[in-house]
Parts: C-alpha cells; sequence; structure tokens
C-alpha cells in the first residue's frame, strides 16, 4: 500500500513542479507552492528507504545470487520495455549523437540527463550493496552505525556541495545515498523481528522539527535539503504507517504499488513526449495535458502487467512439455 502511495506521491510532485515552470497560476499554483514546500518529492525517498529494508530481507532469505539474478530483472525488463523506446522517440526529434549515454544512463554525469537517474541509483545501489551489509550484518552497535554514517554522508554532501559545481546537477542522485543506507540498517531490526523502543521514536520524529527549521530559515543548499528531506520523510513515512493500521485504501492504490517501477518509468516518459508534442506547441491547458499523461500511464501499466501474466504462463506450460510419463518430477 505504501508503494502506491509513493507512486501516485511522484506523479503529483511532477505535476505540482510543472505547474509552476509554467506559470500556470490560481488555485492550481497556490496548491502546487505549498506541495513543493512540504511534501517535495518525498515518495521519492519511500521508495528508496523501502528498497534497502527489503534488500536485506531479501538477500538474508534468498541468497545473494538469486537476489541479483531477481533485483536485475526487476529493474531492466521494464527499463528496456518502457524507457528504451522513449529514448529511440527522443533522438528523433534532438538527434541520434547521444543515443548511447542516455540508453545505458551514462549521461547521467556527463550530461546531466536525469530523466531516468532513478533506474541507475538503484543499479549502482545493487552493485555496493556487499559493501553496505560488511557494515551491517553484525548487529553489534547499530543505533552508533547508523548515525555515524548520516554524519557522515551529511558532511560529505553539503562539503561538496560548496566546494564541487557538478554536484549541484547531480545532487539528487548523490545524496539518495542517505535515505537507502537507513533503510538497510533498518531492515536488520525488521529482518530480526526487533520490537519498537522508545529512542526509535527519535528517527521517525526529528525530522519534523529539521523541516520547519529549514523552511523558516531561508538556507538555500541543495545538499542540505535533501538530508532534511530524508529524515522528514521518515517523520511522515512512520505517521502514515500508523494512519494505514487504522483505514483501509483503495484496491487501486495497491495495484499502483504492485506496477511502481512500471509507473514510475512510463509516467516519465509520457510526461516529456506530451509536453515537447502536445503542451508547447499546442497551448492546450496544462492540467488536461496531464490528465492525458496519467491516464496513458495507467494504461501502460495494465498492458505490461498483462504481458508478465502471459509469459510466466507461457513459462508454466513449456515446463511441462517434456515430462514423461513416471518421471513427473523430473524437467528437462
Amino acid at each position: 500500500m505504501i508503494y502506491g502511495i509513493a507512486a501516485l506521491s511522484i506523479v503529483l510532485f511532477h505535476f505540482t513542479k510543472d505547474v509552476v515552470s509554467y506559470h500556470i497560476g490560481g488555485a492550481w499554483e497556490q496548491f502546487a507552492d505549498w506541495y513543493l514546500v512540504w511534501n517535495d518529492a518525498m515518495g521519492v525517498e519511500w521508495f528508496l528507504f523501502l528498497s534497502g529494508m527489503g534488500l536485506f530481507v531479501s538477500m538474508e532469505k534468498n541468497g545473494a545470487v538469486k537476489f541479483e539474478q531477481h533485483r536485475l530483472k526487476r529493474i531492466l525488463i521494464p527499463y528496456c520495455l518502457l524507457a528504451i523506446p522513449y529514448w529511440i522517440f527522443h533522438h528523433l526529434i534532438d538527434g541520434p549523437a547521444h543515443w548511447l549515454a542516455d540508453t545505458t544512463l551514462v549521461s547521467v554525469f556527463t550530461d546531466h540527463q536525469l530523466q531516468f537517474w532513478y533506474v541507475l541509483f538503484i543499479l549502482t545501489m545493487y552493485a555496493f550493496y556487499p559493501l553496505i551489509i560488511l557494515l551491517i550484518r553484525n548487529r553489534k552497535h547499530l543505533y552508533l552505525k547508523l548515525w555515524s554514517a548520516a554524519g557522515i554522508l551529511s558532511a560529505v554532501f553539503i562539503w561538496l556541495s560548496l566546494h564541487w559545481a557538478p554536484f549541484d546537477r547531480t545532487d539528487v542522485f548523490y545524496c539518495r545515498v542517505l535515505i537507502f543506507v537507513i533503510g538497510c540498517i533498518c531492515g536488520v531490526w525488521i529482518y530480526d523481528g526487533k520490537p519498537w523502543q522508545k529512542k526509535d521514536t527519535f528517527l521517525f520524529t526529528a525530522g519534523i522539527a529539521l523541516k520547519i527549521w529549514f523552511v523558516s530559515s531561508g538556507v538555500e543548499n541543495d545538499a542540505l535539503e535533501r538530508i532534511v528531506a530524508c529524515f522528514y520523510s521518515l517523520s511522515v513515512l512512520g505517521a502514515l504507517v500508523l494512519v494505514l493500521e487504522k483505514i483501509s485504501l483503495p484496491a487501486f492504490v495497491s495495484w499502483c504499488g504492485a506496477v511502481s517501477l512500471e509507473m514510475y518509468i512510463a509516467h516519465i516518459s509520457y510526461r516529456s513526449v506530451f509536453k515537447e508534442t502536445i503542451y508547447q506547441p499546442f497551448h492546450f491547458s496544462y492540467p488536461t495535458v496531464y490528465l492525458l499523461v496519467f491516464l496513458c500511464t495507467l494504461l501502460t501499466c495494465f498492458v505490461v502487467q498483462k504481458l508478465y501474466t502471459n509469459v510466466r504462463k507461457i513459462k508454466e506450460i513449456q515446463s511441462t512439455w517434456f515430462v514423461f510419463p513416471g518421471f513427473e518430477s523430473q524437467k528437462f
């Protein structure tokens, strides 16, 4: 359910960001201003926290090899199905010079092309995850490890933002390492069935105070803003979990969670294409254009999910083709 809320919140974040960028005005822009101050891209933080938490549990249950195989397929198949067609379309318009760099996501660093930065980030975290495991597999002093990691990473990011110019164009990538590492450490507690303690409350409430301070202070530093967003998103997530224990949401939200990665990639692609081909040339109402983006995203996710289901059924049927009578357990 939380994955579904996170996916929908990212869709809403991009809408509010565009409303401000295009100066839509009126109630739309008033809502967008409020949303960007107090919510921003919170859904991304939730995704990365839950991903880090789920990775430890998955690796402990399934082992490293199965873990890597499953996770790579989960990322690369939707990317190939949905993002590569976008890049083909994109370069038909802009020219093919940078097609390979964009498709392989190298351009995240070379040209600061952040269209699908999230995909590269997750793949990078998978690659470095064995190093994180070395840090957290030993359960001793996990709180010390958590706050030490948070403090060191925060200090490094703030220093880079002040002394390394390219950092400001890719901080959306680097600063999210913090929330991912926190998720990994919390995954240990979830896997061990560790009961909630009073000192845990500090982690999930400090972010609210940090957010209020940051908004009221007027400080302008992208790295610091993302660090505050990390802890603030944890505070809101904790409150959300408590609310979801009391209420039930429509099944549609759970479905959005099941196709959250596909929704992210499809939504990003349609949003870019529709802005280039419909909104800017023909000057349609942007809320109308964005509604079309959302509907096309949902339709694409539905089709892709059906495709996955049919492929699984075909594999199940094929697995029985070469089973000899009397040797049902032997498959060739």
